[in-house]
């Protein structure tokens, strides 16, 4: 009996672990739609603001709720000045962002 309960808690644990550690690995395609989507959100940054920013976290979102990626970060040098934008992965076009209230927009 004590073979057993060992055996069913050793695969009770492999099955979390395999869960877990495929839920983190991206495909080729959201690499590429992730790195396609930062291109356009820091060259957003840069043509409206005339800053360079540092993004800390993205987030893809499931293609049934938006076609976006998050991205938090900061303006670079200055982790105090946080900035977040939402990209559309299917144009690249911007659907949000926020700025600190002291940014001025370039002209």
């Amino acid at each position: 009996m004590r073979k057993r309960s060992l055996f069913t808690y050793l695969l009770l644990i492999g099955m979390i672990l395999l869960i877990l550690g495929g839920c983190n690995r991206m495909t080729d395609e959201e690499k590429e739609t992730l790195r396609l989507t930062q291109e356009a959100a820091e060259a957003y940054f840069h043509e409206k603001y005339g800053v360079e920013v540092e993004f800390t976290k993205h987030k893809i979102s499931p293609p049934d709720l938006a076609h976006t990626v998050g991205f938090n970060g900061h303006i670079k040098d200055n982790e105090e000045e946080k900035v977040f934008i939402l990209v559309n992965y299917d144009d690249y076009t911007i659907e949000a962002a926020s700025v600190p209230e002291d940014l001025p927009s370039k002209k």
